[in-house]
């Protein structure tokens, strides 16, 4: 299970102070001391909040995962509780180079705020009323339960404590400021979870997080609803105690309706953030398995089949690879709902008249990648695919009994006796996490040696020169026809050509051959 819990995405390389509203007062008065000038430049060139996909701002026009209509910065010196400084600006500034404004050097604590209104922020000129607001509860709008739009972003913060600021600049030559994140880069105070490695950048941060349900299987045309169960209505700007909640305070959302249209791509909902206080056991989330239903805000995913039957599936916020029903069912699952993170779910459902139990991936990843050095250049790796006897170990992958195979263009069929072994590491872009697939996970298996492993048809991983092992097989005999798979890798959002490996021609697909590996299940003759 990845354990990187990363930021929303940034907003510019000279974030130098988002074009702060000056040391002015909202009389328009020019506080004492000020002595210094900041700048900010907001530019295209970072995350889009959804997941593998180029580095933008506001540049989703499909999902508008990365939209920021508003933007708010509001400055207090370290240690003081008066604001110095404010800035509000609207989507057409987002973009925009902020003049230098004069500001109050020395350290200041640095608040951000995306897509709320001004009448929400302009007034918070004491400290401690940008810290209530921080931790005020706010109702989650319906409709970014079920998608942002142009016009409506998720919310979103960050706040920066203790960023010096020179004195001695001026409105000509104004100072460049650039986040500087103690403690290794966390999140605090508006996460717990996870580490900001990107430098140079605010990182905002959502305060929600995303449901991605993908349905699959022999059942699919028999699911009549989609429901997910328990999400809390209300976000806060920051992360809160963890407690109980009560009724009240969840609800259900409906995610697929049979009469509403047909079941043909991934579902996807966004809740807020819910973390359980597990010390009153009473009180704490758990799974009646009685009934098969969550209690005391468990938040679960139903499903309803055209004969009445249902299957549950719990949201865990960390769990195993493998069974993970027995997990999320049992009395150890942890049942939290972490804010900026992307929870994934495959679910293969069975004809309804069968009896049988649902099969279920898993994984949890940043909603938003690890921002990689980013550029132009073509991709640096390498890459090796093995046809092994059956259960051969990774480690045992280049002795004599290994082919390896060099035909990208042939399919390689894939008998009872034999597997492959792919081996494939990364050198560039650093930092970047890629995810390698088969197309067909209903009747192959992709998986592999030790961390990164996800449960189903995907592998992740992020370690720049790491040698990362992976083993392809049928999960069901042969049985009258071939069944046939791909497997491929994509690195932020591009696809690699895996036709070249090791050859000084690493590139993406699209900058010349377009193959996949093609594996072909055959009889054993």
């Amino acid at each position: 299970m990845m354990k990187k819990r990363i930021f929303l995405y940034t907003l510019a390389v000279f974030v130098c102070a988002i074009g702060l509203g000056s040391c002015i007062y909202d009389s328009g008065e020019v506080e004492n001391g000020c002595s210094t000038y900041m700048s900010a430049v907001l530019r295209d060139g970072y995350v889009r909040m959804r997941a593998q996909v180029d580095h933008s701002i506001n540049a989703d026009a499909q999902e508008f995962e990365d939209r920021v209509n508003t933007l708010a910065m509001l400055v207090f010196p370290s240690g003081r509780m008066e604001r110095t400084a404010y800035h509000y600006a609207t989507a057409s500034a987002v973009t925009a180079t902020i003049p230098a404004t004069k500001v109050t050097p020395g350290d200041n604590d640095i608040y951000f705020f995306a897509n709320v209104t001004e009448a929400d922020v302009k007034g918070l000129t004491l400290r401690s009323e940008v810290e209530e607001y921080l931790q005020k509860k706010i109702d989650f709008p319906a409709a970014l339960n079920k998608a942002a739009t142009a016009t409506l972003g998720f919310p979103m913060s960050r706040v920066y404590y203790g960023q010096n600021i020179p004195k001695g600049y001026t409105s000509d030559k104004p100072y460049k400021w650039e986040p500087n994140k103690a403690g290794g880069g966390d999140l605090k105070p508006v996460s717990l979870f996870g580490t900001d490695l990107i430098q140079g950048k605010v990182g905002l941060v959502r305060a929600c997080a995303k449901i991605t349900i993908d349905i699959k299987g022999e059942g699919r045309l028999g699911v009549v609803k989609v429901e997910y169960l328990h999400a809390v209505k209300q976000y806060s700007m920051k992360q809160l105690k963890a407690r109980a909640f009560s009724d009240s305070e969840i609800g259900t959302l409906e995610l697929f309706s049979s009469t509403s249209a047909a079941l043909e791509k991934p579902l996807v909902a966004y809740v807020p953030e819910s973390l359980f206080d597990t010390s009153d056991s009473s009180a704490a989330p758990k799974w009646d398995t009685a009934t098969d239903r969550g209690q005391n805000g468990v938040n679960y995913i139903m499903i309803t089949m055209k004969s009445g039957k249902v299957f549950t599936v719990p949201v865990v916020h960390d769990g195993p690879t493998s069974n993970y029903i027995e997990y999320a069912k049992g009395a150890s699952a942890n049942y939290n709902v972490v804010r900026n993170n992307h929870y994934q779910y495959s679910i293969s459902v069975p004809q309804d008249e069968k009896e049988k139990e649902i099969e279920v991936g898993y994984k949890v990843m940043p909603w938003n990648l690890i921002q990689s050095e980013m550029s132009y250049k073509r991709p640096k790796y390498s890459f090796k695919l093995y046809l092994v006897p059956k259960g051969t170990k990774f480690e045992e992958v280049k002795k004599e009994s290994s082919i390896s195979v060099d035909q990208i263009t042939k399919d390689v069929e894939l008998t009872s006796d034999k597997e492959l072994i792919a081996t494939f590491s990364i050198e560039q872009p650093r930092g970047a996490i890629w995810v390698a697939s088969i197309t067909n996970g209903l009747y192959f298996k992709l998986e592999g040696e030790g961390g990164g492993v996800v449960e189903g048809s995907d592998i992740v991983g992020s370690y720049s020169n790491k040698v990362y092992t992976m083993r392809i097989k049928p999960l069901e005999k042969f049985d009258k026809e071939p069944r046939y798979t791909q497997f491929f890798i994509v690195v932020d959002g591009k696809e690699l050509d895996l036709s070249v490996p090791d050859s000084g021609n690493c590139r993406y697909i699209g900058e010349g051959a377009n193959n996949r590996w093609k594996i072909k299940q055959v009889l054993t003759l």
